[in-house]
């Protein structure tokens, strides 16, 4: 399998330690010490403030935590819930809000931000988590309230900081784009990007973003025209640009487009600095482009001057392993490419897949099998899983290969492998039989 050099990426969240509660209720529950052999200075004291943390509370919390760890997450969600709304501790609604959905229990997370909301109105976190179950849920006669509710308060708790702000709608606009229901979310976008007002000091992965946001919308051209007003004052803010307008334009299968926007730009660079660093990417952005717009040849040579210019840059050898290994050229050459970067990759599940297609193509189909059934257990990805299920259609395991397939398209039902292969071999997976 060839893959895409991505750019950009995203995170996840953290739990809360019993130790961290010990450390707190320890710290509430003490109280200072002064030397004894000398006078109290007469200062004006901050009043003390008593924390919520009370023994009772804390061994709450602390069984919630030990009810987890003995595999009983009803009673541990039920413990930290009531602890939250008893102390208003964020942190607690955030872990009660953990355990449920860990516990794949949406509706119980639901109840954990409404409870989350009500104590603290004000708490930006609180609001978003409500919306974003919402989206999660499909729960779309509540959205449009939740999202209002999140937009008013964001407005609020930003307003001195548009920077800050913008940076909360992005990040929505995040949320949007990963969900499934497209027909629902839509008028929901559009309301989030009506609030964003991009200025030339709008950061440039902002500007990128929402440009993204109008392509997933269908209003391609738009996204392209904010692209175009990203700044080039710098080497690196003109390279910025490149990438973003040339993922943009792959992402809409624009290939030729995007082969011609990169080719212009690697010769310029070239020109200036034959020896820029930024060069080896590019030069594997354009290979991967020339094999999209069936330039075999020109792939070849661009992937030649990567391994040059980086020996041990695995993904090149996979790239063009794979190539000459898909369309059943050079195979024994194909291979030793592939197992060269298996020894750069030794772990990479998707350098294992194109291991296994070349094994398949070769007529090794029990080894190709034993390769691939690793390389998806390591990653479910559909493209694997459809390899695999070709090695075991050929091998006349059709009830396996069709169950993997029905896998494959859970994982993602618009790969472009798996419509093919399925198309090639004649099979609906629908009806589980040969058309």
């Amino acid at each position: 399998m060839m893959s895409i050099r991505a750019p950009f990426k995203y995170r996840p969240q953290l739990p809360l330690l019993v130790g961290m509660l010990v450390a707190l209720f320890l710290f509430a529950s003490s109280k200072p010490a002064y030397a004894q052999d000398k006078e109290p200075e007469k200062t004006t004291e901050t009043p003390v403030v008593n924390s919520a943390m009370d023994g009772e509370l804390f061994f709450k919390i602390l069984l919630g935590e030990l009810s987890l760890l003995d595999d009983k997450p009803r009673d541990a969600y039920a413990l930290l819930l009531d602890s939250a709304k008893k102390s208003k501790d964020e942190r607690l609604f955030e872990r009660a809000m953990g355990i449920a959905l860990q516990a794949r229990a949406g509706e119980s997370a639901h109840t954990v931000a409404k409870a989350w909301r009500a104590a603290i109105p004000d708490s930006l976190d609180a609001v978003r988590a409500e919306f974003e179950l919402t989206i999660a849920l499909n729960k779309v006669d509540l959205q449009a309230k939740a999202l209002d509710d999140y937009l008013a308060l964001a407005q609020t708790t930003f307003a001195n900081d548009v920077a800050a702000r913008d940076e909360a709608l992005m990040s929505l606009l995040t949320l949007l784009a990963r969900s499934p229901n497209k027909a629902t979310v839509t008028p929901l976008t559009d309301k989030v990007l009506s609030k964003l007002v991009l200025t030339p000091g709008t950061k440039p992965d902002i500007r990128v973003l929402y440009a993204r946001t109008l392509q997933m919308l269908g209003r391609f051209d738009e996204g392209m025209k904010v692209l175009s007003m990203l700044p080039e004052a710098t080497p690196e803010q003109s390279q910025f640009k490149v990438n973003a307008q040339v993922q943009m334009l792959r992402d809409d299968q624009q290939f030729q487009a995007a082969y011609d926007l990169l080719r212009r730009n690697v010769q310029k660079l070239t020109a200036v600095d034959a020896k820029a660093p930024l060069l080896n990417d590019w030069h594997y952005d354009l290979a991967m482009l020339a094999e999209k717009t069936n330039r075999l040849g020109e792939m070849e040579r661009l992937l030649r001057l990567v391994m040059a210019a980086k020996p041990d840059d695995a993904q090149a050898y996979n790239a063009l392993g794979y190539s000459l290994a898909d369309r059943g050229l050079r195979l024994p050459e194909a291979k030793v490419l592939l197992l060269k970067a298996v020894q750069l990759a030794p772990n990479d599940p998707f350098i294992a897949d194109s291991l296994g297609w070349v094994e398949f193509k070769l007529g090794n189909l029990e080894q190709a099998k034993l390769i691939l059934i690793s390389a998806f257990e390591a990653k479910p990805d559909a493209e694997i899983a459809t390899h695999l299920g070709e090695v075991l259609w050929t091998q006349g395991l059709k009830s396996e290969a069709i169950t993997i397939w029905q896998a494959a398209r859970m994982i993602n039902p618009n790969n472009p492998t798996l419509l093919e292969t399925l198309k090639r071999l004649g099979v609906s997976l629908d009806a589980s039989t040969k058309v």
